[in-house]
């Protein structure tokens, strides 16, 4: 359904913030890094593309390790395009019920700053950190180990008035009016402290600042104006980096190799883009933090893998929102020790109706899992240690990641399973794993169905492994949990049950839901009954064969060693009924507290008749149930007299053309990239 879009710049403005946190959650996306040109004819939109100006990198310094680039030119072809997908999602009109709220709750000071911001757009913001932070962190690291070492004695805080290191850079269309705003907040900031603003000249550039406290834990701050752009930053010293960088008597991060070459993988077109030097990072932590690393996380075992450099965007394009990453070594280093590309299999495994799959090789060898080990490790030696009284010393933070340190953690658990836990257990799953998640009726729990699968090394040490941890789960559940078992071909399936119910005798195995595990085949399965049943039978219809599932991987690279798949298409009914809620309208509006008990509760005589309603046909009488716990309208009035005023109309979204989020991970010979792709259908 096609809607009015975003055409003026206070609509944008505000969207920057949605932007920022979309930037972060594509960061975080299961990917390693991802390459738009991996695969052109899919991924990009030539006629679609301009470039966008990369000018805030001119401006930051050389010793730069971590840059933030947000594209305010919010007329630019790939806001444009950005405001056509939200407008194709279906998302204008609720973005507007949004906005206007928000507005409603602001103050006429805080309209007139809403309306003062538009000065620093035009152009864009650009967040540096440079080298000169590694004293702060230093400082910081050593004052975690004092705490840690002494928790009742008198530490010395970090002293804020160092603070440096940080710097906020604004291109902009009018710099004198983005320079009086920031010198109001200056202004205001002083006052507020009772400091002095400092004035200063630099190479041409005007530097104000007001110094920082220790004793009022204030941080200093500092403004400047140069040709074209205004800066914020903690120090003086930071203002006058940028303005060494500008006049070309500092080298620039624009002209730095490394900046260079992850630019050139990416496409020119961004809404955000972010860079991260890992070769320099790193060492903000110390000589021993390689080691910790990976101890921690084994694809990084040779500190040459350390020697990387990382580039991030979010960019739109026809289909829809774009994460894309890579890594790239340098200065000698090497890639992580990741599994190849790969062909996955199981997604013909699992059926078409699944929300959530994940799918990689060697799950094992991955790290996630060794963090998760050492994690219950830990548990477990802290439990044997209060239980015990003996004053076992918390050890420092960076020691709590040494190699002995985890060795000494699952000795002592190990000695209780009766297994390595991290040998005989997790890294004996190998080969093709995947993860797999379905939703059969409504946002219940007994509607969730759930399945890990994964290849073993030897499946003989991994059965073994996984009864004695059966025994000893059992053993510390007691009667509450009943352990059984069931022969299969290829196998024994070990099945967790517990306890009946005492109001109806129902168990979790009665409902499909008990926990099943076993190595079955060589394979390694642990999952709710309906979901490994299902998997041993064999569906009717795969995921592989969904229809919508290749359309979203039809976008992303041939090639991966990784992929993960969500059906939001199956959520976005239940997010359309909360935002029509109006327990969704009060929230934006400010409001605070949840109560079940919408507005369309009143078109009922009474609980009974909503409730029969709403089990008729909870898709459509979802809002009668507004907390999700199977009971509607539980809250609402039903004796009190109508509401006379006029109910306001709540927007009824129709999102269904956001329909999936693909992403896969791929491995060249000179990089690690990830593509991912917030689908939105035509």
């Amino acid at each position: 359904m096609m809607t009015r879009g975003l055409p003026s710049q206070t609509d944008r403005l505000m969207l920057v913030v949605v932007l920022i946190a979309v930037s972060i959650m594509g960061s975080l996306a299961p990917t390693w890094a991802g390459q738009a040109a991996a695969k052109q004819d899919a991924t990009a939109s030539p006629e679609a593309v301009t470039s966008t100006s990369q000018t805030s990198a001119d401006l930051a310094p050389a010793n730069t390790l971590l840059y933030y680039a947000l594209n305010l030119d919010l007329e630019s072809d790939n806001w444009n395009q950005a405001t056509t997908l939200f407008d194709r999602a279906g998302l204008t009109e609720v973005w507007r019920q949004l906005q206007e709220s928000m507005i409603t709750e602001m103050s006429p000071d805080d309209l007139v700053m809403l309306n003062r911001l538009r000065t620093l757009t035009g152009g864009e913001l650009a967040l540096v950190v440079t080298d000169e932070i590694r004293t702060t962190v230093e400082t910081a690291l050593t004052v975690a180990s004092e705490v840690t070492a002494n928790p009742e004695g008198n530490v010395e805080e970090i002293p804020v008035s160092t603070l440096a290191g940080v710097a906020a850079i604004f291109q902009t269309d009018d710099t004198d009016e983005a320079w009086m705003l920031v010198e109001e907040l200056l202004d205001q900031t002083a006052n507020s402290q009772g400091a002095t603003v400092e004035e200063t000249t630099y190479k041409g550039a005007t530097i104000k600042s007001v110094p920082g406290s220790d004793a009022m834990a204030t941080p200093p701050l500092a403004i400047g104006q140069m040709p074209g752009a205004v800066a914020v930053a903690f120090q003086t010293t930071d203002l006058e980096a940028i303005v060494d960088t500008q006049s070309g008597d500092s080298p620039s991060l624009a002209e730095d190799a490394k900046f260079q070459e992850v630019r050139a993988q990416l496409s020119t077109e961004y809404l955000s883009f972010a860079y991260g030097d890992y070769s320099q990072l790193y060492t903000l932590f110390g000589d021993e933090f390689p080691q910790y690393l990976a101890n921690l996380y084994p694809p990084f075992a040779d500190p040459a893998s350390l020697q990387t450099v990382l580039g991030t965007i979010v960019w739109a394009d026809e289909p829809g929102f774009r994460f894309d990453t890579t890594m790239i070594p340098v200065d000698g280093g090497t890639l992580p020790a990741l599994p190849e590309n790969f062909d996955p299999t199981l997604d013909e495994r699992v059926p078409s109706d699944t929300l959530f799959f994940m799918d990689g090789y060697d799950l094992g060898a991955g790290g996630t899992l060794d963090v998760l080990a050492l994690s219950i490790a830990q548990a477990y030696t802290a439990a044997m240690a209060t239980s015990s009284m003996d004053g076992t010393p918390v050890p420092d933070p960076m020691a709590m990641l040494s190699p002995e340190y985890a060795d000494e953690q699952f000795a002592q658990l190990d000695a209780f399973l009766g297994f390595n836990l991290r040998d005989d257990f997790i890294h004996q799953m190998a080969g093709e794993y995947a993860i797999a998640v379905s939703i059969k009726h409504t946002l219940s729990p007994l509607g969730i169905a759930g399945m890990l699968v994964s290849g073993v090394d030897d499946g003989a040490t991994l059965s073994s492994s996984t009864e004695l941890l059966i025994d000893r789960v059992s053993g510390l559940a007691g009667d509450e949990l009943i352990v059984a078992s069931r022969e299969v071909s290829g196998g024994t399936i070990h099945i967790l049950d517990g306890e009946p119910d005492d109001s109806n005798g129902l168990t979790l195995a009665s409902l499909g839901l008990s926990l099943e595990t076993g190595v079955i085949d060589d394979q390694f399965i642990a999952g709710t009954h309906s979901s490994v049943e299902g998997y041993l039978e064999g569906p009717n219809t795969s995921l592989a064969e969904n229809r919508q599932y290749q359309r979203v991987f039809d976008e992303l690279p041939d090639e991966h060693l990784a992929l993960t798949y969500v059906d939001l298409k199956q959520i976005m009914p239940y997010i359309q009924l909360l935002m029509a809620t109006d327990e969704f309208r009060s929230g934006i509006s400010g409001s605070s507290g949840f109560e079940d008990a919408d507005s369309s509760c009143g078109d009922y005589e009474n609980q009974f008749d909503a409730q029969r309603a709403y089990d008729e046909d909870s898709i459509t009488n979802g809002s009668l149930d507004t907390d999700f716990d199977g009971e509607a309208c539980e809250d609402y009035d039903f004796d009190a007299a109508p509401d006379s005023a006029t109910p306001v109309a709540a927007v009824q979204p129709d999102l269904s053309a956001i329909e999936s989020f693909g992403a896969v991970v791929t491995k060249t010979d000179t990089a690690i990239n990830s593509n991912a792709i917030l689908y939105i259908a035509e």
